[in-house]
């Protein structure tokens, strides 16, 4: 059932499910929006304001967002234990102990839900429409549709601008009021919808945008903007003047214009060229520079819409900015903006779409920082290359199934690619011939593997030195 044919069916006994009159106690509460969120949408949301919202939602729709049980699931649900590494992310994001907690990987009604939200939208685009709506608004709503033991059968985006919080006179959230036309809204229950919002000082119903924060910024840049195509479509002044002497005729200044438009004629708005009375001449007109003022202005506006945003100047402006400065810029990004949202929308969705399942569910996403996902793999990389532990080893660390070929540890690597064994040279006259790895003791052993991990990364280093000098 489309959300179309579901908002119908409920139009019908809506009127009779709230006292509408409730919404009208808004006013005297003093609950108002303090922004049109229709305005804000269709007169706003452009430029950088679209570019840094953009960024921000399609970034968190590619990060991997899983179901995990505390104390343990039924066993036909496919479940996956978690390594080390994956308990410490839990316990830092959730506060509390990881050690019972497993991951649910595929036969849970509410996994299948979110693989399946409606006929209509996929994962990626429910998330990325609902991180999008939050940054123009503040705010996005998801209707969950009632199915089989009042669990949701569906889940369907709503568009935030469209959407009305009801409080009763006590101030208990009743329900709300979706749709275009505000004296034909359908009612929803507060059960049925998942309200995200961003932290507003100045409302406690809705969400504070960070265009709506940033509004002078984003309006100033949309001003200059149309004043400089409007300057361009119009010309300004005429460019060119010709100067006859004498006076001409009405007739014969219609036969000069047609003539050079004939020649000269741009495709641009606007007159590129006038007579004027007196000898025989060609001038030409130019506006004066502009004001650098302008500039600085324009890169102020552009820097703290940027900022409100959460978005580094450095994955704006990539051709300005050097690897290091883009790498920090990454790091900072992903772990002081795209963590702490990936945190509350998981939070949500565990309040409010997982309790109704069971309380021992919760939902998180995967770590997005850039710096503790390479610390793991350069863990993995050193152990196995030291022999330290084996791959199915590394594998249960990370709650992988173990593989046949992963229990024998691999052989060490010289940094010339191939096993240490394999490289042994023949020795020299009249020189004692070296020991194969097989007959050294324990101690030249481990010697002769940190010191082959050091040639390893070293080797890793030049690798990246050659790499910047291409």
């Amino acid at each position: 059932m489309s959300i179309l044919s579901t908002l119908r069916t409920l139009k019908a006994w809506a009127i009779n499910r709230y006292n509408y009159s409730a919404y009208q106690t808004l006013g005297a509460r003093g609950i108002q929006r303090p922004a049109d969120p229709r305005s804000l949408v269709n007169n706003h949301f452009k430029g950088w304001v679209y570019i840094c919202a953009s960024r921000n939602a399609e970034t968190i729709a590619g990060i991997p967002l899983r179901l995990y049980a505390r104390g343990g699931t039924r066993s036909y649900y496919s479940r996956r234990a978690l390594g080390k590494q994956q308990k410490s992310y839990i316990e830092q994001i959730t506060g509390k102990g990881a050690e019972d907690v497993e991951e649910i990987v595929a036969g849970h009604p509410l996994i299948d839900l979110l693989d399946h939200m409606n006929d209509e939208h996929t994962r990626a685009e429910v998330l990325e429409g609902t991180v999008t709506w939050q940054e123009a608004t503040g705010d996005a709503y998801w209707y969950m549709e009632p199915g089989a033991m009042g669990l949701p059968q569906a889940i369907y985006p709503l568009m935030s601008q469209f959407m009305k919080v009801v409080r009763d006179g006590e101030g208990r959230l009743t329900g709300y009021l979706y749709g275009r036309d505000e004296n034909k809204r359908i009612a929803l229950e507060a059960s049925e919808v998942i309200h995200f919002k961003t932290a507003n000082p100045k409302n406690p119903d809705y969400g504070l945008s960070p265009l709506e924060a940033t509004f002078g910024a984003a309006v100033l840049l949309e001003s200059q903007q149309e004043y400089e195509q409007a300057l361009y479509d119009a010309g300004g002044c005429p460019e060119v003047g010709l100067i006859v002497k004498g006076q001409l005729t009405e007739d014969q200044r219609k036969k000069l214009y047609a003539e050079w438009r004939g020649k000269f004629e741009s495709k641009r708005k606007g007159e590129k060229f006038i007579i004027l009375q007196g000898d025989m001449d060609l001038k030409t007109f130019g506006l004066p520079p502009k004001d650098v003022g302008v500039q600085f202005t324009q890169r102020f506006s552009r820097e703290e819409i940027c900022a409100a945003y959460g978005v580094p100047m450095t994955l704006i402006q990539l051709n300005e900015a050097s690897r290091a400065g883009a790498e920090a810029g990454h790091y900072a990004y992903m772990q002081f903006t795209i963590a702490p949202k990936l945190r509350r929308i998981a939070e949500k969705l565990t309040e409010q779409l997982a309790s109704k399942y069971d309380d021992r569910l919760f939902f998180a996403f995967d770590d997005p920082v850039p710096e503790n996902q390479e610390l793991r793999l350069r863990q993995i990389q050193t152990r196995l290359q030291t022999r330290m532990t084996s791959i199915n080893e590394e594998r249960a660390l990370d709650g992988m199934e173990p593989v046949e070929w992963g229990e024998k540890p691999s052989e060490p690597v010289s940094p010339f690619g191939l096993p240490a064994d394999e490289e042994e040279e023949e020795p020299e006259p009249d020189t004692p011939p070296e020991k194969s790895v097989k007959q050294m003791n324990q101690h030249e052993r481990s010697f002769a593997r940190e010191l082959n991990g050091y040639f390893v990364k070293m080797r890793k280093q030049v690798e990246e030195n050659l790499e910047q000098l291409v």
